[in-house]
């Protein structure tokens, strides 16, 4: 189970990156005109998303 929600977690990581590089790189994109607000709420939820996996990562090593 722990090792099924690190792989989600670490998926939602790179398609928040995915995410972030075609809204402040794509001039059509919807989210360019706000790429600002864009980029540091990505980020917020970069920074979350980074905890949660490093928690389940030290969460594993203290099962082994």
């Amino acid at each position: 189970m722990r090792k099924l929600i690190l792989i989600i977690l670490s998926a939602a990581t790179l398609v928040n990156l995915v995410l972030l590089v075609i809204a402040l790189t794509n001039n059509k994109s919807i989210l360019y005109p706000d790429r600002l607000i864009v980029a540091i709420s990505f980020f917020v939820i970069a920074g979350f998303l980074r905890q949660h996996i490093l928690s389940y990562n030290k969460l594993a090593d203290r099962t082994r």
